[in-house]
């Protein structure tokens, strides 16, 4: 059977566990973990009811119930300040991390503690009771291992794509198709890497969403095109996002198996194009 730890993980660095070992444990009323908060949105039909328009997921709000224990009041208080500072969100979030027994992590990012850190009067010298109210801007839990998938002429050994002979090679243009298999429940949004030397490259998704690169990469330089962010660099950092083309679409990545097309012009046999994303899932248990 496989188990699952939660823990707190701050911006100092610091990790608390609540494995019912330790001075924080995790008492019964944890509430916010499963599907989070949506936001629906309707328009004014001209018959009765309305019309669906979209549906987004919301900030997920978590409330959890913690017993804090010390030897002394002194070691208590440190540990209330331990916790204290572990949220204090000046130098980034805090992190809800899901530690399964099989060695998978999973993590909400993108935590900021809000509200309930107060002491009850049910505490005494050695313990005392806070309810944490955190709430995430990113509402999904984030694989800490990527999923990787390549597409090159150099030889199946730099690339994970077991049908590397079925790739199509007219001169100096490459054109073949990944299939990506997202492991999570919910779009993943892949960061795509162009080595060169390569003048062009368009990538469309199963859907017909394409985005292109429309300059030169020479050999040894590579550009990095995140989708989650919107963000084109070189490898040296430098804005490239001006060498798109027109009316770019960064598609993401659906649950499931999906294929994905590339076509690269001007490559040889040191281009490579690459794709990395980390799975997502609404609901850990």
């Amino acid at each position: 059977m496989v188990n699952v730890v939660l823990s707190l993980v701050g911006s100092n660095g610091d990790e608390i566990v609540f494995d019912n070992d330790g001075d924080f444990l995790l008492t019964e009323g944890l509430s916010g973990i499963g599907i989070p908060d949506t936001q629906v949105t309707f328009a004014d039909s001209a018959s009765d009811g309305g019309v669906w328009r979209f549906t987004k997921r919301g900030i997920r709000e978590i409330d959890m119930p913690l017993m804090i224990l010390g030897a002394s009041k002194s070691a208590l208080e440190s540990n209330l300040r331990r916790l204290s500072n572990l949220m204090q969100d000046r130098r980034g979030a805090t992190k809800l991390r899901a530690s399964y027994s099989n060695g998978e992590i999973w993590e909400l990012q993108d935590g900021h503690y809000v509200a309930a850190g107060q002491t009850t009067l049910d505490s005494n010298g050695n313990w005392t009771r806070w309810v944490i109210t955190l709430r995430f801007a990113n509402p999904f839990w984030i694989r800490h291992r990527s999923e990787s998938f390549s597409l090159g002429t150099g030889g199946a050994q730099r690339s994970l794509i077991p049908t590397l002979a079925e790739m199509e090679v007219t001169g100096s243009q490459v054109i073949g198709d990944i299939t990506v298999e997202n492991v999570g429940d919910c779009d993943a949004y892949p960061v795509w890497k162009v080595r060169g030397p390569v003048d062009s490259v368009t990538i469309t998704s199963q859907d017909g969403l394409s985005f292109s690169y429309d300059a030169i990469i020479p050999l040894g330089s590579e550009v990095t095109i995140d989708t989650a962010n919107g963000t084109v660099v070189d490898q040296n950092g430098v804005n490239r996002y001006s060498n798109l083309g027109s009316s770019p679409k960064m598609f993401t990545l659906p649950a499931g198996t999906s294929e994905v097309s590339i076509e690269a012009v001007g490559s040889d046999q040191d281009t490579l194009v690459s794709l990395y994303y980390q799975p997502r899932k609404e609901v850990v248990h």
